[in-house]
Formats: structure tokens, C-alpha cells, sequence
């Protein structure tokens, strides 16, 4: 037996003997055989026993009902998996591991300090960014690939780059040595990505990037922004300094400063998909975009550049042939008020406006009133306000049974900081449902039925909250 081998079982003895006085889960339930990380589950799990199975061994609810579902393989978080049913209600699980003992990429949280780090939560949200590097080389993109370069450690046995971009693969990205270090390439679409070097088994955050976010486990990982869009500002003028200011930063002013070089003034940045107004401050003026024809009203008698990334909606008002002025006003560009000027065409007001994924509100003013769309059946109360809403690419359908009789259900949660008042579902047949865009990770909801709080009752996944009424879980993927 190797020493990796050796450390495993010692560390899977000390862990029962001291779980064993209040643990409900067999001491049997895993073993390694055969180069194989073998796992023999029941199929009917008590809420507590399935915590248990998630703390002591990382397998979470996800991955046990998958396993329970699957025929005999299947893919989770980048690993390929392998089921059989027993006759004895049981079902076995397990995956591959290197024959030279526990690799990198077991997902024992108890291991973590000493071979991997678990998968952190996915990120939420994030609009928009750019980076900022204490030296240039540390990550270099091109149009068709990232090339990381870790400077030093060139002592190292082995350097392996893990993050968001391969579900934290702990033996995929083996880096390979240089002058300056090690390095790897790889080709990574636009987006946010996180990221950690693994040398030698010890995750270490990227020293040459300032960028770091929590990973939500007591440590930090790194950040990285590949770009989809350069800002420049081109100016004969010598000035001093120049920062950029939009509607990702809630137009902060002294926030996002320009990079020089020669005469130009310029920024790669990541944007996310939607659309995007800015204005430069060129040594405290305020100006529009010299060079990009496209321009919204401000409501200050000056003009908003504006960048479109995505797909575009048309929003259409019936009818108010006689209206002088109609306004689209809504989340996606804080409610302003005179930027998006519909059109008359024919017997219906009409604007093109392009949106990234999400739960939009939208309201239309007409002649300086307010109005909710009359063709969407669609809406959003929060804080006693109604406005219009529209799903735009929804990646998840709450669905609720059992409850026909109810008036009124609405689904909330971590998504929407658990507001009261939305999101209300739509009765269909003898089920309420709605579909939702809802952040990546994990999102914890519960549905109010009439006034009554109630879990989820067609999800077995569950955790308790600080009222003792628990929440339901669920996970969405990237």
C-alpha cells in the first residue's frame, strides 16, 4: 500500500471513530477498490442522513438523485460517474481514480486541506469587468486563446491550473515549464472566470493578479476578465487623467480609470449581454463617445453613448394613436425616464432594445403616465409597485401541485432576497408555475401559498433555516 493509500484509511478511521456516537450513515458506505472510488447508498435516506452523506463525503443531493436516476453513467461537475441498482435497495456509485493512489480530484470534504479543494458555489451574477495585473505577463489573451503564466516556482514537481472554466478539474490543465515559470494555453470565451494554481497539491491563489474574490470556503480565489470590447478615447488634447463611467458602475466617476499609450486613451473590458450606456471624464468634463455614432438622451440636455451586446426585443404598445410622447422605462436602465423613445408604426408604439439574460421590469409612459404592458400577463409587485415583467432566456420552471384550490401562490427566495410579493405564479390546469432566470449555485426558495410558507413539497432537498422551517434547495449549472 503507497503512502497516499496509507493516509486515506487513516484518515477514513479517525473520521468514523470520532462521527460514530451521533453518525446515522453506515461506517461501510465507502472504500477504495481497484483504482476505484466506490460509494454503496440506500435509496431512501432520511434529510438527516442525506446531510450527513453531503458533510462527511461531499455527495451532495444533486448527485445522489442523479445517481438514483441514471442508468449506468453519467456526467456531474465534469466527472464521468458510474450506477448500478442492487436488489437490496441500494445503489452503487463510483468513479475512476489514478492507480497510483487518491488523486487531486476526490471530493471528500474532510481531504480538502490535503488534496483538493471542493467546488466552490458558482458565481451569481456579474455584469461586467476588467483586469488589473501587477505584471502583464502573468496572463496574456489573444483572440483565440489565454495563455497563464505562473512566474517562479520553477522547483516545483508539478503545476496544475484549475478553475470556473473546467469545473476546478484538479488533473485537466497540467502546466508546463519555462524560463519564467509554468505556463498553459487555453482558448476561453468571453466571460468572468475564477481561478488557483495547484503546486505541488497546495492551492495558491495568482501573486501577479490583484483580483481575488471569496470563494466562500475561509479563502480567496483568483479573477479574471477576458475581454469583449475595448474602450478608446483618442484625443489630440494633453490630458492628465481619464476615467470611463457607465451604467455597469452606477455611473461612478473616479472608479474606472483609462490606460495611456501615446495618444490614446483605451480599456479591455468584459461586458455582459445587454445594453450599455457611458460617457468618458477627460480631466473632470464629462463627454459622450466622439467616435461611437450610437447616443441616448441623458435627460441633463446632453447625449449617452451607448454599447448593445446581445440579442434585441421588441417591446410593442397597442393603440394611444393620439399620444404625443411614449417612453420604455425599466430595470435594465434604471428606470430612466427619457433614453428609450418608442416609435410610432402603424396602430402600435414599437422600440427595438437589446437585453442579456434575466428577470426584466418594464413599464411604458405615456404622455408622462405610467402603464403596465396590457398584452403581457406577466408582472412583478415589490414594495406595493407593479410593473411589467419580462423572462428573458428563464433557466429554471418553479412548478407547484396539489394546491388548485389557492387563490394566490407566489415563489420566493435568495434570488429575489426573498420578497413577499413576488414572483406570483400562473395558474395552468391543477398546477401554479413559473419559469425564471435565476443566479448559478445554489438558490434556496419556498413558495406562499395563500399566505402560508411552504417547502417545496415534490423536492426531497431540503436544509434548515434560523426559524426552523427550512428552506428547499435547488442548483443551477452554468
Amino acid at each position: 500500500m503507497n503512502r497516499k493509500l496509507f493516509i486515506f484509511f487513516t484518515f477514513i478511521a479517525l473520521i468514523f471513530i470520532s462521527f460514530n456516537s451521533s453518525a446515522q450513515i453506515e461506517q461501510d458506505v465507502c472504500r477504495i477498490e481497484n483504482g476505484k472510488l466506490i460509494f454503496e447508498l440506500k435509496t431512501n435516506y432520511s434529510q438527516t442522513e442525506l446531510k450527513q452523506l453531503r458533510d462527511l463525503f461531499g455527495i451532495d443531493s444533486v448527485l445522489y438523485h442523479t445517481a438514483l436516476n441514471a442508468k449506468t453513467t453519467f456526467t456531474y461537475k465534469g466527472e464521468i460517474w458510474f450506477t448500478k441498482k442492487r436488489k437490496d435497495k441500494r445503489v452503487v456509485l463510483w468513479k475512476e481514480i489514478d492507480n497510483k493512489g487518491i488523486t487531486l480530484n476526490l471530493n471528500i470534504p474532510f481531504l480538502s486541506s490535503f488534496y483538493s479543494q471542493p467546488n466552490p458555489p458558482q458565481i451569481s451574477h456579474i455584469n461586467w469587468g476588467y483586469n488589473k495585473l501587477k505584471n502583464e505577463k502573468a496572463v496574456t489573451i489573444t483572440s483565440d486563446s489565454s495563455t497563464f503564466q505562473l512566474l517562479g516556482f520553477r522547483n516545483a514537481n508539478q503545476v496544475v491550473l484549475s478553475g470556473s472554466f473546467n469545473n476546478w478539474n484538479t488533473q485537466q490543465l497540467r502546466m508546463h515549464k519555462n524560463a519564467l515559470g509554468w505556463f498553459i494555453s487555453l482558448p476561453l470565451k468571453p466571460g468572468y472566470y475564477e481561478y488557483k494554481y495547484i503546486i505541488d497539491g497546495e492551492w495558491r491563489i495568482d501573486e501577479s493578479n490583484q483580483l481575488t474574490t471569496d470563494d466562500l470556503q475561509g479563502g480567496e480565489n483568483s479573477v479574471l476578465f477576458i475581454p469583449n470590447h475595448q474602450f478608446e478615447l483618442r484625443s489630440e488634447k494633453d490630458f492628465h487623467k481619464v476615467y470611463l463611467a457607465g451604467s455597469f458602475n452606477n455611473w461612478n466617476p473616479s472608479d474606472v480609470k483609462l490606460l495611456k499609450k501615446g495618444d490614446l486613451w483605451y480599456l479591455p473590458v468584459w461586458l455582459n449581454d445587454g445594453t450599455h450606456s457611458y460617457k468618458f471624464i477627460a480631466d473632470n468634463v464629462w463627454m459622450s463617445d466622439p467616435k461611437n455614432p450610437n447616443r441616448v438622451p441623458d435627460g441633463h440636455n446632453d447625449f449617452n453613448s451607448v454599447i448593445a451586446i446581445g440579442d434585441s426585443v421588441q417591446f410593442q404598445l397597442d393603440g394611444y394613436l393620439q399620444a404625443k410622447n411614449v417612453i420604455l422605462s425599466g430595470s435594465f436602465n434604471n428606470w430612466n425616464t427619457s433614453e428609450i423613445k418608442m416609435v410610432k408604426n402603424g396602430n402600435s408604439w414599437v422600440c427595438d432594445y437589446v437585453l442579456g439574460s434575466g428577470n426584466h421590469e418594464y413599464k411604458f409612459i405615456v404622455d408622462g403616465e405610467w402603464i403596465i404592458d396590457p398584452k403581457n400577463p406577466m408582472t412583478r409587485t415589490s414594495n406595493g409597485i407593479t410593473n411589467s415583467l419580462l423572462i428573458l432566456h428563464p433557466n429554471y420552471t418553479f412548478n407547484l401541485n396539489r394546491y388548485k384550490l389557492a387563490k394566490k401562490v407566489i415563489v420566493t427566495g435568495t434570488f429575489n432576497n426573498w420578497e413577499q410579493e413576488s414572483f406570483e405564479m400562473l395558474k395552468k390546469g391543477d398546477r401554479w408555475t413559473i419559469s425564471l432566470y435565476l443566479p448559478k449555485g445554489k438558490v434556496l426558495y419556498k413558495f406562499i401559498v395563500d399566505g402560508e410558507w411552504i417547502l417545496d413539497p415534490d423536492n426531497k432537498d431540503w436544509e434548515e433555516n434560523a426559524e426552523g422551517t427550512g428552506n428547499s434547495i435547488l442548483w443551477i449549472p452554468n
